[in-house]
């Protein structure tokens, strides 16, 4: 199935999207010089802005191509999650599941980025994260999770998005599986640091690192073999940056190429371009060979732009065209 297909089947599917949601904050600067008190370089503030990240970025990317998303989370009560909040309404997205915890900061991670005076594009130099996990008798009581799981009977698709930051808990993924929502929908996980918590799930994306760290292994191959043995996904989809993805499908291993890997300029939030890629194009009817390389082409367009970013369906046809046209001509 190409992508043209697969973004004309996607439309309106209905997903549920559960996970950490964080502020991701851009402090734009520039240097020419290198500090007289410490080896350090002085930068000139030029500006910032607050963007979504995390689960967020999953729901924007997930409404980019198609899809009706309800968006389900916390911020708390402060700059960065009103934020947040108008940033998911100015794009059409309900708030309703997103509520505000007084007490408990926004997670931020600030990016400091910097360059010279004839450089087009900043790199980061630095990031500091801010924020703290939430208890488990929080994370009970912050959402109405009955009559958000009763109310979405007949969803498409359930994904969660975990940053280790307390949304996603055990009960909260057996609660899903026991409304049905498990059975019916699909259901997709990503995680920094619980991939343990994600038994059965339709698909997986971890990062090469996070694989690595939960099959104790460096060896691709291997970590794919011990997660399906543990996990049991039915599709396993480790990202590997410049080198492209690997899909496990039982026993089989299926390289998955980096599409147009030519210009980088940020690679915050490609994870959750993939996760909601792979997930829609699923949903569209593709397999997941061909789900996997319509993710590659979502990731090569988000790799290009500056900040945590989405891959909208017109970008992503221009670079498939692009492909096949230098496939063709090589």
């Amino acid at each position: 199935m190409n992508p043209e297909k697969i973004l004309e089947n996607c439309r309106g599917k209905k997903v549920l999207m559960i996970g950490d949601i964080l502020c991701d904050r851009y402090i734009f600067s520039r240097t020419d010089r290198v500090s007289r008190e410490a080896p350090v370089l002085v930068l000139e503030h030029e500006g910032e802005q607050l963007v979504a990240g995390g689960a967020a970025n999953v729901a924007l990317n997930l409404q980019d191509l198609g899809a009706q998303v309800f968006p389900a989370g916390w911020v708390g009560q402060d700059g960065g999650g009103h934020r947040i909040k108008e940033v998911l309404k100015s794009r059409g997205l309900e708030v309703e599941y997103i509520p505000s915890v007084p007490d408990i900061p926004t997670v931020m991670k600030t990016r400091i980025l910097a360059g010279g005076q004839s450089q087009r594009v900043k790199q980061q130099v630095l990031r500091l994260d801010q924020g703290k996990s939430l208890s488990a008798e929080t994370a009970r009581e912050i959402l109405p999770w009955d009559r958000i799981l009763q109310g979405l009977k007949g969803i498409d698709g359930v994904i969660f998005s975990d940053y280790g930051y307390g949304t996603v808990k055990p009960w909260l993924i057996e609660k899903v599986l026991k409304s049905r929502l498990g059975d019916e929908a699909l259901l997709a996980g990503d995680s920094r640091f619980n991939l343990d918590m994600y038994k059965d799930f339709d698909i997986l994306t971890p990062n090469e690192v996070e694989a690595r760290d939960f099959a104790g292994t460096g060896v691709l191959e291997d970590m794919g073999n011990i997660i399906q043995e543990c996990l049991h996904p039915q599709a396993l989809l480790i990202t590997r940056g410049g080198q492209g993805m690997a899909l496990f499908l039982d026993s089989d291993l299926h390289h998955i190429p980096a599409a147009g890997f030519t210009t980088i300029a940020d690679v915050s939030g490609a994870g959750d371009t993939v996760l909601a890629a792979v997930v829609m194009a699923r949903l569209a009817g593709a397999t997941w060979q061909e789900a996997a390389g319509f993710a590659s082409l979502a990731a090569a367009v988000v790799v290009r732009k500056a900040g945590t970013a989405t891959a909208t369906g017109e970008e992503i046809l221009t670079l498939y065209a692009r492909e096949v046209e230098n496939n063709a001509g090589s």
